[in-house]
């Protein structure tokens, strides 16, 4: 019906799926909505705009915004700057940052991946992927998996069997470390991400009972109980690179 057509026209986001995995969903809403903002302005610096207008265009509270203003900002795709008389919080797009995220952090396919829900406002989100939903899709996951495949060996002389769960497993490990990393308002790269999977390997074979049942699914059930005993490491933290030290600190 076109009376309902007419209706759904602005009754919707387009967030990119990677994006969201990476930094979670309400950056990437936020992100989305600012670049709509950014757009009407047609401007190349900074626009204005207000929390109450974000929430009113995103559902996202203050303290939602807040939280996920600190992960664009600390991961350089925007600056905000507060300006004027009254002072209003300004924001400029760095668009150089969120091309070179979506041309290097993920191989592409000409496929797209739409899911659409609704949110507690009666819109619809819509969330589109230029990637197929491969763990093989993710340059993390190709390093973790290499890396898990030569600790495994240097660890029992063999290989280990690689199974699709295992794949999952990767993931969700590499999930729960990007999860931290975005507590931490860490700037997140495939350097950070797998070394710090190579210390929760390394840690993990510190355990008695994970060495003699060193697999992925192990690892990622007990992976709270890993961090923890890697924070508490002081002896071997400073082995870490500056950047993977900050992940465990």
């Amino acid at each position: 019906m076109l009376i309902k057509q007419l209706f759904s026209q602005n009754a919707h986001w387009q967030i990119n799926k990677d994006f969201a995995r990476v930094y979670g969903l309400e950056a990437a809403i936020l992100i989305s909505d600012l670049v709509d903002k950014w757009i009407y302005f047609e401007c190349n610096e900074w626009f204005f705009n207000t929390s109450e207008n974000i929430e009113r265009d995103t559902t996202l509270s203050y303290h939602k915004q807040k939280e996920a203003l600190k992960i664009l900002v600390s991961n350089g795709f925007i600056e905000t700057s507060l300006q004027g008389i009254p002072a209003k919080l300004h924001f400029k797009i760095i668009e150089s940052k969120i091309l070179n995220f979506f041309n290097t952090g993920f191989k592409k396919t000409s496929k797209q991946d739409v899911k659409e829900f609704n949110t507690n406002k009666n819109k619809v989100i819509t969330i589109k992927n230029n990637n197929k939903d491969k763990a093989e899709g993710s340059a993390n996951f190709v390093k973790m998996k290499e890396v898990y495949f030569n600790f495994y060996e240097s660890l029992f002389n063999f290989k280990p069997t690689f199974q699709a769960i295992d794949g999952k497993m990767i993931k969700e490990i590499e999930a729960k470390i990007i999860n931290i990393c975005n507590q931490k308002s860490l700037v997140i790269t495939e350097k950070l991400v797998v070394g710090s999977f190579t210390k929760v390997l390394d840690y993990a074979s510190k355990d008695k009972w994970l060495k003699e049942n060193f697999l992925l699914k192990n690892i990622n059930s007990q992976f709270n109980k890993i961090i923890n005993y890697g924070t508490k490491q002081e002896g071997q933290r400073i082995e870490l690179d500056e950047e993977t030290a900050k992940y465990f600190g």
